[in-house]
């Protein structure tokens, strides 16, 4: 689903069980909940200043995950990068960093570590 640059303020991916990719970048949504997307793969949803997302699902096939200049909290940070972790996903890309998204917490940075070393991905996070 490509809604990129649509002044979007609000999505509901109710019954979007088969989304499989969302681009959502600037736009203006605020929050986003996206448990209902069990199957989604990529996520690219920079640049949207106030986004903090609500919940995600287990991210089983997910290899890429952008939030790059949103406002995440460290929570859900450490929710993303320990379900990525726990997928076995290999050489995949993930962006936490810019905008006011948190710093990840001990539970994150242990994920991040495993996610750079033995499952090769790209992992970049605020400090």
């Amino acid at each position: 689903m490509n809604l990129v640059v649509n002044q979007l303020t609000s999505l509901d991916l109710t019954g979007c069980s088969n989304l499989y990719s969302l681009y959502l970048g600037d736009n203006n949504i605020s929050s986003l909940d996206l448990s209902p997307c069990s199957n989604i793969g990529t996520v690219s949803i920079q640049y949207n200043p106030s986004l903090n997302i609500t919940a995600i699902p287990a991210l089983s096939f997910c290899i890429f995950f952008s939030t790059i200049n949103c406002a995440l909290s460290s929570g859900i940070i450490d929710d993303i990068l320990l379900a990525l972790s726990n997928s076995g996903n290999s050489g995949g890309n993930a962006y936490f960093s810019g905008g006011t998204n948190g710093i990840p917490g001990p539970t994150g940075i242990s994920a991040a570590a495993y996610l750079t070393g033995d499952a090769g991905w790209t992992v970049y996070y605020n400090t």
